[in-house]
């Protein structure tokens, strides 16, 4: 099944398609400018093309339609698509997300990087010795919601959404700000490790040579 008959099948509106092709974008970057022990190329890809696939399940499409991007004219036509995604996978993303991977026979490796993805697990992808993962969860940190971006930028977006938080108690703010504090060194740790290993400047990605690979991405074969 190719890629984009799998975003068809599950419905993903286009701007989460362009982010997470955006993400296999900076992975793929990185792999061809890899200088130490080959990578599985194959994995991180499918890894990161579908690593938000249940993702439709978390947006706020009664206040926040604007995260659907163009689609928002079509609010409508995307409430009815994440009730019936909600009716077969639940309310959690990240459980439709591992289900949905499960249906596509994405293989065990990637499957793994997939359910061990994201910014919390950032001290785990530190210690971890798997190049893949760490390329995978990095990559997904350089792409912000309008395109590329460098990691420190990434992290103050992030910041305003804990935001919502802090009225609610001064001790769970002081907690979110020291872990996520945390969390981001050891991504900026990550980052040395793979630039260490890439001939490629890292912040040099941008937008228009990752989406260069888009029409690629759009045929790849799972």
């Amino acid at each position: 099944m190719k890629l984009k008959e799998i975003y068809s099948k599950y419905p993903v509106p286009p701007n989460l398609q362009e982010h997470m092709m955006r993400v296999a974008g900076v992975a793929k970057i990185i792999s061809e400018n890899w200088m130490g022990a080959l990578l599985d190329e194959d994995i991180m890809l499918k890894a990161c093309l579908v690593h938000d696939i249940g993702n439709l399940l978390k947006f706020d499409l009664e206040t926040k339609a604007h995260f659907l991007g163009k689609e928002q004219s079509n609010v409508d036509y995307w409430k009815k698509l994440k009730e019936e995604m909600a009716q077969k996978y639940g309310a959690d993303e990240h459980v439709a997300t591992a289900s949905i991977c499960q249906e596509i026979n994405l293989e065990p490796k990637a499957l793994w990087i997939v359910n061990n993805w994201g910014f919390g697990n950032f001290d785990k992808v530190l210690k971890s010795e798997n190049w893949e993962y760490k390329i995978c969860v990095y990559s997904d940190h350089r792409v912000g919601p309008f395109g590329i971006v460098s990691l420190k930028e990434r992290f103050a977006e992030q910041r305003k959404r804990y935001q919502e938080y802090t009225h609610k108690s001064q001790d769970l703010s002081a907690h979110l700000s020291d872990k996520s504090e945390f969390l981001a060194n050891c991504a900026f740790e990550v980052e040395k490790q793979i630039q260490e290993m890439v001939s490629k400047d890292l912040s040099a990605i941008g937008n228009a040579e990752v989406e260069q690979g888009f029409s690629y991405f759009s045929e790849f074969n799972f």
